[in-house]
């Protein structure tokens, strides 16, 4: 069952009628577009920023006054835009420059275009820095010709506009016209509460004081709302006041009628508003339901796996707290993620992790795109980044620092020093399903480099001990030349040696033992990571003088890391 309020999804040119509070507004950003090429609309999260171009601004437009693409960051941005432009006009060549495709639309449609590129900040929070400064180039080369009649927005939330600054060098004028959207006030609010209470044909029992409870009920008396915490408060009043209302109702008759925008009358009273709590209560009640539902469904479906939903909705959501899109592909109705998901993840049954990314997009907290999935909105990512634990949130920290250690490795072939292999030790076997096989791969390899410098230490440490010795005992035998003093030097080298090889057997044995563990608890990719470990680096001549043994030994490890690779082909 649906309401006809948005819940979290933004207001489109179609839903102008049911746009109120921001008519300011959208007379200022229109008098910028058409007065500038390149315009910034920001605000914090939830002002609506995205409603206000995509309804707003696009309400006072005619079809024949302008051209306008939405593109979204996707997987690269400078791939979303070049797709975007290509599909409007499919005769270019896909190696046509941005400028003369938009030229090609400029003359085929008669009509300025406008790139209009929403929720700019996932480029500065995922994009690597060639992907920034390709887009970039791009937007100075549109800029810079004249001949263009292309105009370009950005619309971004307001923490990452700092981040742009980065690029005014390249595009001198990227802060000369700039919209900010605030919060709306409270005459505003009460103004959308009450028009969108009529036009959906609600009455209020009392319409000043019930509004005015909502405010309170999503403010917690702070100044300021999310415009989606009030879309959400409203559908989700409207729903329990509806199946109270109309106990016996058809769904399929209320989806034609809110189709046909004929709303069934409803009444807020001043006792429902007041016992359906804070949007805090409100938005947590949602989400826990929602989740429960979905793992209950699985389990009921027999493919559910313990905190198998919020693991996946983890997945969406970035270090800092927002959105993070996946890129999907479809095959045989079938929903494949890309290398950006986890690795536990993408291995899992694709029928079963298309039924669980379904059960939560009908849940109405994913969202698919044409070739992305994403949560809703932000605020659903933040409540979802709230309810991470320390543990958790240290676990992503140190995952996402893995992979840029990793890029930076691919790039300089710089190896994790001891002391990150160290902080990171305690977390591997929670981090090891996340991580992608050349990953652990790389951990191995910095495991081993680690130990072949600390051998190298030790035995710059063993001849400085040796030499000092020995140093000592014949500036002893020149003194006293005695027996003593030469049989004192030669225990002290052959103390030291013994010390460096007892250390190295030790720290076989544990990675033995280790590798043993592991593979008897059935952990194969761990117990196979200790194996690698002993058989590539730990093995010298010192630990192992016994040739034959050594053998032996180097041996048993490769049938056990080739019994190992079978069962995890497997």
């Amino acid at each position: 069952m649906r309401s006809p309020f948005k819940f979290l999804n933004p207001f489109e040119q179609n839903d102008a009628k049911e746009f109120f509070g921001r008519d300011d507004e959208i007379a200022l950003l229109y008098d910028f577009v058409n007065k500038n090429r390149l315009v910034i609309v920001y605000g914090t999260s939830g002002t609506g920023k995205t409603s206000l171009v995509q309804c707003g601004l696009s309400s006072r437009f005619d079809s024949t006054d302008w051209f306008p693409l939405f593109v979204r960051r996707g997987n690269n941005i400078n791939d979303a835009l070049r797709d975007a432009l290509l599909k409007k006009e499919p005769s270019q060549s896909t190696q046509a420059s941005i400028p003369g495709i938009v030229a090609r639309l400029n003359s085929r449609y008669l009509r300025p275009v406008y790139l209009i590129f929403d929720q700019l900040e996932e480029l500065l929070i995922l994009g690597e820095e060639k992907e920034q400064k390709d887009f970039i180039a791009t937007i100075k080369e549109l800029l810079q010709d004249a001949d263009l009649d292309c105009h370009i927005l950005f619309i971004l939330r307001e923490e990452f506009l700092a981040r742009l600054y980065v690029f005014e060098k390249e595009i001198p004028t990227l802060f000369d016209r700039r919209l900010r959207v605030e919060p709306m006030g409270q005459s505003k609010l009460m103004e959308v509460i009450q028009r969108s209470t009529r036009q959906f044909n609600i009455r209020l029992e009392d319409p000043v004081q019930n509004a005015e409870q909502i405010i309170t009920s999503l403010s917690a008396g702070k100044s300021g709302i999310s415009l989606p915490y009030l879309q959400v408060y409203l559908d989700m009043l409207w729903r329990e006041d509806y199946q109270r209302t109309y106990p016996q109702a058809d769904a399929k008759g209320l989806e034609d009628a809110l189709d046909k925008k004929q709303y069934p009358a409803l009444d807020f009273t001043t006792a429902e508003i007041k016992a359906f709590g804070q949007i805090e209560d409100v938005l947590a009640r949602f989400l826990s339901q929602q989740v429960a539902l979905v793992q209950e469904q699985l389990r009921t479906q027999g493919g559910e796996t313990t905190d198998m939903v919020k693991q996946v909705l983890d997945c969406f959501v970035t270090e800092e707290g927002t959105k993070q899109p996946i890129p999907y592909t479809t095959r045989q109705e079938a929903v494949h993620l890309d290398h950006r998901a986890p690795e536990y993840l993408r291995n899992l049954p694709a029928a079963l992790v298309t039924r669980v990314l379904r059960l939560l997009e009908k849940s109405r907290i994913l969202r698919f795109t044409e070739d992305t999935i994403e949560l809703a909105h932000d605020t659903l990512a933040a409540l979802i980044d709230q309810q991470r634990s320390d543990a958790q949130r240290r676990l992503n920290e140190l995952y996402n620092r893995l992979k840029n250690n990793y890029r930076e490795y691919q790039d300089n072939k710089e190896f994790l020093t001891r002391k990150q292999l160290t902080v990171l030790e305690e977390y591997l076997p929670r981090l090891k399903p996340r991580l992608d096989p050349l990953v652990l791969d790389f951990i191995a390899a910095s495991y081993a480099d680690a130990y072949r410098k600390e051998q190298a230490a030790r035995r710059r440490s063993l001849i400085v001990v040796i030499s000092t010795s020995t140093l000592a005992a014949l500036s002893l035998v020149g003194l006293l030349l005695t027996q003593q003093a030469r049989q004192k030097a030669v225990r002290a080298s052959e103390k030291a040696e013994a010390e460096l090889i007892r250390r190295e057997q030790l720290e076989i044995e544990d990675y033995l033992q280790k590798g043993e563990i592991y593979r008897n608890s059935g952990d194969f990719d761990l117990a196979l990571f200790s194996y690698k470990f002993v058989r590539d680096s730990m093995f010298t001549k010192k630990a192992h003088a016994n040739h034959h043994e050594k053998k032996n030994t180097e041996k048993n490890i490769q049938v056990c890391i080739d019994s190992l690779n079978k069962k995890i082909e497997r």
